[in-house]
């Protein structure tokens, strides 16, 4: 089926709404208290049984699905598969009682997020944030499309092979591991996703890499380093170079940027957050790559960048900086940090005599484009 006779059929309704499948009743009533509490503008839609979830997806397109993964018969995982074929626009959320590394492995292989039972009500709420975020941002009907189906970023393969060998010694070295899982964009952004994620009870945010490899230990990274290598084996030497050139654009952006801003006095966590910005910066292109798509437009890989990011659960400050460091003039809320990474970017990407350079931005935080007044910029 073409994408354009693919995206006619698909319904985009403009009030939202959230389809909840359990055979627990009560657990049906307290999700249904707990969303017309904190989104009382949300339509919520429930099934005790997967026949009736279908029966309901049938008719109707909700923005979200949270389902049960130890639902009698085909189980919550086998009715969220087949939705990403027919609803692929969901945000597909899975449920589960087994809270081992193991049980969040398998929920990604058809859920966007997992999260343990008992839930914290906090995350249920916060997935209506992150689809009403998504329905906002500004892409293709054909590309939201096909995003919607895309279960993995490629990762670069020699990574795998290193981590691996790193994490299989009796004495591993975290700093050895944080070097390597900086290396990788996709594997950052998998791993600070799963740091911060209620699914494992975390209630501090680890805003850097290394906060994310202490915090989740190697057994764990060593697992889902396996998943990934098993979701994406033998890319190609010309997907490994393009990987590889993406990344060491990334990684420049990321180390200026860091630069700019102690220059501009911010602290360390906002530090930290400008750094992991400027390293999933161009995740879009990832995306595009993915997708077979890649052009040169910086306003949709921002735009890819960003849906991804809010897709894993990634905090809005976070992705605004993403979506908003290439065009800073886009942000309701332009700060010092979105000034070091647009500043970054402009001198290791687009260029100062690029359109791209917003010069009054720059000044009005403080940041000019004087070498010799201000030599980091060299």
């Amino acid at each position: 089926m073409s994408k354009q006779i693919l995206a006619a059929r698909v319904k985009l309704p403009e009030q939202p709404s959230v389809l909840v499948v359990d055979d627990e009743k009560a657990v049906l009533l307290a999700a249904r208290r707990l969303i017309r509490r904190y989104h009382p503008e949300w339509d919520v839609l429930q099934a005790q049984s997967v026949e009736s979830a279908h029966e309901l997806l049938n008719e109707q397109s909700p923005w979200v699905v949270i389902a049960d993964k130890q639902m009698p018969g085909e189980g919550g995982a086998g009715l969220l598969a087949s939705i990403e074929d027919s609803h692929p626009l969901v945000l597909r959320v899975m449920l589960t009682g087994d809270a081992s590394p193991q049980a969040w492995l398998e929920g990604t292989a058809s859920a966007h997020l997992t999260f343990a039972k008992p839930y914290d009500p906090e995350a249920i709420v916060s997935v209506l944030d992150r689809a009403a975020r998504i329905h906002q941002l500004p892409i293709p009907l054909d590309v939201k499309l096909a995003l919607g189906r895309l279960k993995q970023l490629p990762v670069v393969s020699s990574t795998f092979t290193r981590l691996s060998l790193e994490l299989s010694k009796d004495e591993v070295s975290m700093d050895r591991v944080v070097d390597l899982v900086s290396e990788d964009q996709a594997l950052t952004a998998r791993l600070l996703q799963l740091a911060n994620s209620a699914f494992f009870g975390f209630t501090t945010e680890a805003v850097s890499i290394r906060d994310a490899v202490i915090r989740l230990g190697s057994e764990l990274i060593r697992a889902i380093v396996l998943a990934l290598e098993l979701f994406h084996p033998g890319r190609s030497s010309s997907s490994d170079s393009f990987q590889s050139n993406n990344f060491t654009l990334a990684r420049g952006v990321a180390e200026r940027a860091l630069l700019l801003a102690k220059e501009l006095g911010l602290g360390r966590k906002e530090r930290d957050r400008v750094f992991i910005a400027g390293l999933l910066h161009n995740l879009g292109a990832l995306v595009e790559l993915e997708l077979d798509s890649v052009h040169d437009d910086n306003h949709q890989e921002a735009m890819l960048g960003a849906y991804l990011l809010t897709l894993w659960g990634f905090k809005a400050e976070q992705v605004e900086l993403v979506q908003n460091m290439r065009f800073p003039s886009a942000s309701t809320d332009p700060d010092k940090a979105l000034a070091a990474l647009h500043l970054a970017w402009i001198l290791e990407a687009a260029g100062v005599d690029g359109e791209s350079l917003d010069r009054d931005f720059l000044q009005s935080q403080g940041l000019g484009l004087d070498e010799q007044a201000n030599p980091i910029l060299l």
